[in-house]
């Protein structure tokens, strides 16, 4: 049985899970809307997972650390385990996983992975802290993939708008691998407009992220998701190919192997290190607005 956690706002109410330390629900207290993907099991049956400690595909599903491989699945371990709430306030929740001997059957370091939401009006902050227990380097990625609901089905009606110019090419996936092909994207300037043909080829991911934010945004209506996410230097964008019910924005610190990866875990693209009794933050903040 998963727990669930409420904090609650003058604005909104949000549900996490102890599941993952899962974010499964963001409602807007007067629309009562609700902005977090439900899950489907036939489209897609998570809400908001967070990845660690990879984030995307690796090729053949494992890492080479220390000259030994270890078998670990796509986005990694943590969204399917259970993290203890360590704080608990009306606006805020801690979490934390710690490392065991679970986690070392697929990822031989020792760890604590917090993760803080906190709300404050129409904004919830989401902040990831990695601090490194062990007494070596550690080489680890964390990402975000929250899925919000669209307010109606026609993805032709809504646009993503950036901080800055980003270049207007994505980096393509072959069965979740990048495969070193990249193609244009239709982004007028800091714009982007949503249609169905954009995710035929797997989500949109973007390197060298340059904008503090992101915003996908309803053009004819009052509905909004603002991203001040700072310091992730990839973003992807996803939904379901022909699906028009919700989008995902992962701002992420990592991103998948390329085809035939086959090096160390510390010579993986995307890779972070944090050195013995170090600690590494990262956060982002959504700023809701309802329909």
């Amino acid at each position: 049985m998963n727990n669930h956690y409420t904090l609650s706002s003058n604005s909104l109410q949000v549900i996490i899970s102890d599941l993952g330390a899962e974010l499964i629900s963001v409602t807007d207290h007067l629309s009562r809307f609700q902005f977090i993907w439900q899950g489907n099991n036939d489209i897609w049956p998570r809400h908001a997972p967070v990845l660690f400690p990879i984030v995307g595909k690796l090729n053949k599903n494992s890492i080479q650390i220390k000259q030994q491989k270890y078998s670990l699945g796509q986005h990694g371990f943590a969204r399917d385990l259970r993290f203890e709430p360590i704080e608990i306030y009306s606006n805020l929740i801690k979490f934390m996983l710690e490392s065991s001997e679970q986690t070392k059957e697929f990822f031989p370091f020792d760890f604590k992975f917090f993760i803080t939401y906190e709300i404050n009006l129409n904004a919830l902050s989401i902040t990831y802290s990695v601090l490194n227990t062990g007494m070596e380097k550690m080489y680890f990625s964390v990402g975000a993939h929250p899925g919000f609901n669209l307010p109606t089905s026609d993805i032709k009606s809504y646009q993503i708008i950036f901080e800055k110019e980003e270049f207007p090419e994505r980096y393509l996936l072959s069965d979740g691998l990048l495969n070193g092909e990249k193609d244009k994207i239709n982004m007028h300037q800091q714009v982007l407009p949503l249609n169905n043909d954009l995710f035929l080829k797997d989500a949109i991911v973007l390197k060298s992220f340059k904008s503090n934010w992101i915003k996908l945004l309803q053009m004819d209506g009052k509905f909004e998701i603002h991203m001040d996410c700072p310091g992730f230097p990839f973003m992807g964008i996803w939904t379901k190919p022909q699906c028009e019910d919700f989008i995902c924005l992962e701002p992420w610190q990592g991103i998948a192997d390329s085809v035939g990866f086959e090096g160390d875990i510390s010579e993986k693209e995307g890779i972070l290190c944090a050195e013995p009794g170090h600690e590494l933050l990262f956060n982002y903040t959504i700023r809701f607005s309802a329909p």
